[in-house]
């Protein structure tokens, strides 16, 4: 399955649209204008809450809860690394492992050494874009692995925003 996750230009909070392959939108994010932390919402393309994405503050190193239905279902967290941008992802069935490049725009994501999925973030855009291919036999909600997604590109703005990243694209 692919899917491609658009940010809006000049909106006040986080927006983006995650299309699939043939363009049809099927999910939207809208973030909290006003809040202590990154908060999300990941809804359907009728607008049914899904996922809901808080950032946890007082961190030393970045860390997410993606909630489904008032439950923890992931605990994602960023893992000290020097060259190569890992995250640590807890679910019920174990941790998963995501890994970046050097430049923060391919990360595959592992679960007991087997890839789930691939993001990508386009290269020379205007507005951040990312494609994102989960494979055909994973055995879980793609829509939460979309949410990992929106995560990681909110990770690498925190990153950008205190001038730690060199941001080869738009």
């Amino acid at each position: 399955m692919q899917y491609k996750m658009r940010q809006r230009i000049l909106t006040l909070s986080d927006r983006f649209d995650i299309a699939d392959a043939s363009d049809q939108v099927c999910y939207q994010v809208q973030g909290k204008l006003l809040s202590f932390g990154k908060k999300l919402f990941l809804r359907d393309a009728q607008g049914k809450d899904l996922y809901y994405i808080k950032q946890k503050l007082f961190r030393f190193l970045p860390e997410y809860e993606i909630f489904h239905q008032n439950e923890v279902v992931l605990r994602v967290k960023k893992r000290f690394s020097f060259f190569r941008p890992k995250f640590d992802v807890f679910a019920a069935d174990g941790t998963w492992e995501i890994e970046g490049n050097f430049m923060d725009h391919e990360y595959a994501l592992r679960r007991n050494g087997v890839l789930l999925a691939q993001i990508s973030k386009a290269y020379f855009t205007l507005r951040d874009t990312y494609g994102i291919n989960i494979q055909d036999d994973v055995d879980f909600d793609p829509a939460a692995i979309i949410a990992l997604a929106i995560v990681i590109d909110m990770v690498c703005h925190e990153r950008r925003n205190r001038g730690l990243h060199i941001n080869v694209g738009g």
